[in-house]
């Protein structure tokens, strides 16, 4: 039954066209070249070697867990400071806003705001590491 199974995969596999995915490798824990300091040049000068007339290109996958979280996060900062400002107009229009909550709600805003440009400022670091890395 495996022999007739095996022979029936065989056979499908001869009769399709060749798919990219029937050919990929997946490769991890990749050194880094000592001559180019990356990771991609490693991958390329070892299958152009070995293989050089099957190879054809690479593509290096991140875990990018930690830049969705930062984004995530820059984004729920933002939507605070949104609502507040709408709270702020809504609350403007009704004559029941004194001086002091508005100023509260300004005091709200800017720390939310620093929040948020301190987060964006740790994403920009985090996309030029890895654009470093890359290179």
């Amino acid at each position: 039954e495996y022999n007739d199974i095996l022979m029936k995969r065989i056979q499908r596999l001869c009769n399709l066209r060749h798919q990219p995915y029937q050919f990929t490798v997946l490769v991890r824990e990749i050194p880094i070249c000592d001559e180019h300091k990356t990771h991609g040049c490693c991958v390329d000068h070892f299958f152009s070697k070995h293989h050089p007339y099957t190879y054809r290109s690479f593509h290096i996958l991140y875990n990018s867990k930690d830049l969705e979280d930062l984004l995530n996060q820059a984004k729920a900062i933002a939507k605070k400071i949104e609502d507040l400002r709408q709270h702020s107009l809504t609350k403007k229009h009704n004559r029941g806003f004194s001086h002091s909550d508005a100023l509260q709600i300004n005091t709200k805003i800017e720390r939310l705001e620093e929040m948020l440009q301190e987060v964006c400022l740790r994403i920009h670091h985090m996309r030029c590491k890895k654009m470093l890395e890359q290179k």
